[in-house]
């Protein structure tokens, strides 16, 4: 399974296009937040793909949840956008949430710059923004409990 993960887009959706565009397989969508309406975007333009989507610190008004927990191919997946969970102080609030929910890989947004650490088992993953100049994105593949991450710009 392929999946692109997407945050801080902040309007930009000719970004979103294009990360889509250049992959020859995109199965999931996750969308880390900022901003919702960037997710309504997804779903109206590419209603074949499944769509998990958090909401973000600027999404005031939508339905989404702060918090998604889904599990793809055996992996479970920690999906937020970090501002509850302070990530630009530091990941140890976000640690010890993942841990509590026996998560094996934590997507978040937040601070606009893409990163990825391992900590007690856990791959923590920013994409970074793909709203902005140097747009990026992550590529997860995944099968049978294991992942690979590929960082991408557009």
């Amino acid at each position: 399974m392929t999946a692109l993960v997407f945050s801080d887009s902040h309007g930009y959706t000719d970004h979103i296009v294009k990360a889509i565009a250049q992959e020859s397989k995109t199965d999931v969508i996750l969308f880390c937040g900022d901003i919702a309406r960037d997710a309504d975007f997804i779903r109206d333009h590419y209603p074949h793909i499944p769509l998990y989507a958090v909401r973000g610190n600027n999404d005031y008004f939508c339905d989404d949840p702060y918090l998604l927990l889904p599990v793809l191919e055996g992996v479970k997946i920690y999906l937020t956008h970090g501002h509850r969970e302070r990530v630009k102080f530091g990941y140890y609030a976000l640690a010890l949430a993942c841990e509590e929910k026996e998560c094996h890989l934590c997507l978040f947004g937040h601070t606009h710059t893409r990163d990825m650490i391992e900590h007690n088992g856990i791959t923590f993953v920013n994409p970074g923004s793909i709203g902005y100049s140097q747009a990026s994105y992550a590529r997860l593949n995944l099968k049978d409990g294991a992942f690979s991450v590929e960082f991408k710009t557009v």
